[in-house]
């Protein structure tokens, strides 16, 4: 459990969660908070390098599309994170964001992703499938990682019905 003196003028605690006093940055997320879902607020703007990290009892979060970056291991040991959308506002993602989330089998990834490599899904063992956008990273991750890519449409062109490509 997290407590500040209700004084503090940089910080803030919302159901046990620190954040940035204006909300827009999420500090930490207790590894031993006991809830399996999370909702990101709309204020919130990037997720910072391991904000989640080693958080097993995570089923699902809720990314506003607020947010444009995820930081290197924001997921890392989530370990019953079973799927997770990124929202079409997020541009960049670091370094093995989803490190050891050996849950997950859904992975949608942005139409706008510009900066992502493999190491997001590394050791994801029971990952199945990613959704994203032809000629995106997310097409070059599922291909390099041996994972079905299912495309969701190209980025120049509107959302389309999913089709599925074996890679």
């Amino acid at each position: 459990e997290i407590a500040l003196d209700s004084t503090n003028m940089d910080f803030t605690v919302v159901d046990g969660v620190l954040f940035t006093k204006d909300m827009t940055k999420i500090v930490c997320y207790p590894q031993n908070k006991s809830a399996k879902s999370f909702e990101i607020p709309a204020s919130v703007k990037s997720i910072s390098g391991s904000n989640f990290a080693m958080c097993t009892h995570l089923e699902s979060v809720t990314i506003p599309d607020t947010v444009t970056s995820i930081g290197d291991y924001a997921f890392q040991g989530c370990t019953a994170l079973k799927e997770m959308a990124i929202p079409d506002g997020v541009t960049q993602m670091g370094s093995a964001v989803f490190l050891g989330c050996t849950s997950l089998q859904t992975l949608t990834l942005p139409r706008h992703l510009q900066q992502a490599d493999e190491s997001i899904i590394w050791n994801c063992t029971a990952l199945k499938e990613i959704n994203g956008y032809a000629g995106t990273p997310a097409e070059e991750i599922a291909t390099s990682a041996g994972v079905k890519f299912v495309s969701l449409g190209s980025v120049d062109a509107a959302p389309t019905e999913p089709s599925t490509e074996e890679s």
